[in-house]
C-alpha cells in the first residue's frame, strides 16, 4: 500500500469521532488563524462581531475552534461537511450562550451515506452537542452529496452570511 503526505489544518490520528483531538497542532493553527484575523482584519478597523469564520471538513472544525474558543465575539461560524471529536475541547467551554450575537452556527451535511469520510451522523452529533451548550444554529442536509460542496449549498451559505452580519454602523 502506498501512502502520500496530506496537507491538512491540524494532525489527526484517524478520522473518527472517538479519536481525541491532537491538541498541540490544533491549538497552534487556531492561534495562527486568530492572529492572522487580528492583524489583517480587526486591526484594519473591522470589529470582531462583523467577522464570520468557516470552512469545509477539517477547515470547519478549525473554524469552530476559532469561533467558539478563541474569538468568541465573531458574528458566526459555518462548518460544511464538518465535525468535532466526541471529546472536543470546545465542549468544555463555559458560557457558550454569550457567543455569536447574530448568526450562530451554520452547518451543511450530506443526507445519505454517500459521504463515508464524515458521515451525516457525526455532523449531526456535533451540531446537537453545541446546541445543548447554548449555540443557536442551523443544520441543513443535501441529498446525494459526496464529501464535497455543491452550488446550492454555497448559495444558501451566501444568504445566511448576508442575514447574520450586523448592519453597518
Amino acid at each position: 500500500m502506498h501512502f502520500q503526505l496530506s496537507h491538512v489544518w491540524f494532525d489527526r490520528i484517524s478520522i473518527s469521532p472517538d479519536v481525541p483531538e491532537h491538541a498541540e497542532t490544533l491549538e497552534s493553527i487556531g492561534w495562527d488563524v486568530t492572529n492572522f484575523i487580528q492583524q489583517h482584519v480587526v486591526n484594519t478597523g473591522i470589529p470582531e462581531n462583523h467577522i464570520i469564520v468557516g470552512g469545509f471538513s477539517m477547515g470547519g472544525a478549525l473554524a469552530m475552534h476559532v469561533g467558539f474558543r478563541l474569538m468568541r465575539q465573531v458574528a458566526g461560524v459555518f462548518a460544511l461537511s464538518s465535525f468535532l471529536s466526541h471529546t472536543s475541547s470546545i465542549y468544555q467551554v463555559r458560557y457558550m450562550t454569550a457567543v455569536h450575537h447574530y448568526g450562530g452556527l451554520y452547518t451543511y451535511h450530506n443526507l445519505t451515506l454517500i459521504d463515508t469520510l464524515v458521515p451525516n451522523e457525526w455532523g449531526q452529533y456535533t451540531f446537537n452537542r453545541l446546541k445543548q451548550l447554548g449555540v443557536c444554529g442551523e443544520f441543513h442536509t443535501i441529498p446525494n452529496m459526496l464529501h464535497e460542496m455543491k452550488g446550492k449549498e454555497l448559495r444558501q451559505l451566501y444568504d445566511w452570511i448576508n442575514q447574520c452580519l450586523p448592519p453597518p454602523v
